[in-house]
């Protein structure tokens, strides 16, 4: 009987995300050694979030404004679909590496109650919106290099293709 309540009640707890955790159909997140580590996986409708003490990370495959132009292209298709005006863009970067790019935006969001990085990031052709979300008074640089991070953190389920 004790064996079944343990059981039920670790169901109902929110689960840890492990070292890699599939997050979409063509990405893993691997959080081990990342300031996200140890992350709680919320799940909401048919999607979840990462959630670490006031900070969160949501992510979109497929995303709108998605396209086969620029990174920046995208985010810009973004914004327009969610009526996120030029003024709310506290600060912008592009970031490559040798597999990866990305198009990073720190906002002051008009829809949230905290301030965002979102990052259109490319591996391999495909591509993912990463939402970095912290509290209001976050430095706007703290949050680039978070998702950066996540955006580092990425792989291929399918590296090449699948």
């Amino acid at each position: 009987m004790i064996r079944a309540a343990l059981l039920i009640l670790a169901t109902a707890l929110p689960a840890q995300a492990e070292d890699c955790t599939q997050i979409t159909a063509s990405f893993d997140l691997c959080l081990a050694g990342t300031t996200m580590e140890g992350a709680y996986i919320e799940q909401f409708g048919d999607g979840s979030r990462l959630e670490l003490s006031e900070v969160s990370l949501d992510y979109i495959e497929p995303y709108a404004g998605r396209g086969t132009g620029t990174l920046a292209e995208d985010m810009a298709a973004f914004n327009a679909a969610f009526e996120i005006p030029a003024e709310a863009v506290l600060r912008s970067a592009t970031h490559e590496a040798s597999n990866r790019a990305a198009f990073i935006e720190v906002i002051n969001d008009p829809h949230s109650t905290r301030r965002n990085a979102r990052a259109v990031v490319e591996l391999e052709r495909t591509r993912i919106l990463l939402i970095y979300g912290a509290p209001w008074d976050a430095w706007p640089e703290s949050l680039e290099e978070g998702v950066l991070e996540m955006a580092n953190a990425l792989q291929l389920r399918c590296p090449g293709g699948c």
